[in-house]
């Protein structure tokens, strides 16, 4: 193999060692991440597209200290409903792989069409997990372990909760 080819594989797979390694430490803080999450999953629920949900989701997710262990009739929810979520007062705290968000929404379904209900002290708690990114490469993902709404009792939505 001449010189010139050996230089450009070298240069190659420096370059390609750089585009993966330089977004692992250059990305968002953890809080840009959690913020991030949680309005892609706002946003997907009132479009009605379950999957941008369930993917902010832990499988051990519980609800009110209730394991949620059927994600097909979330999505089917998500679907019929497109509930809206409205995030009033968001306040974070972070301790390595974990943290709490307490938040005040405005829960509304039909889009925003239908009835509101504004639910205070919510208590969103998520843990770092591992996901992928261009399918091999492991990234941090936060993810909702833990949803509490002390002053709501979901469970008059549907079956989902």
């Amino acid at each position: 193999m001449s010189m010139g080819k050996k230089l450009a594989l070298i240069f190659g797979g420096l370059i390609l060692i750089g585009v993966i390694i330089f977004p692992l430490f250059n990305g968002p803080t953890d809080e840009e991440m959690i913020l991030e999450v949680l309005q892609q999953s706002a946003d997907a629920s009132e479009a009605g597209q379950p999957g941008g949900v369930l993917d902010a989701l832990s499988r051990t997710i519980t609800y009110n200290g209730r394991p949620v262990s059927d994600r097909s009739e979330v999505a089917e929810f998500i679907k019929t409903s497109h509930p809206s979520i409205d995030f009033l007062d968001l306040r974070t705290t972070i301790e390595e792989d974990e943290a709490n968000v307490l938040a005040d929404i405005e829960l509304g379904m039909a889009g925003g069409l239908g009835p509101k209900f504004n639910l205070n002290g919510v208590e969103i708690r998520l843990a770092k997990e591992t996901g992928t990114k261009w399918l091999i490469i492991p990234t941090p993902k936060w993810r909702i372990v833990e949803i509490k709404t002390p002053s709501f009792d979901a469970g008059s939505l549907g079956p989902a909760f």
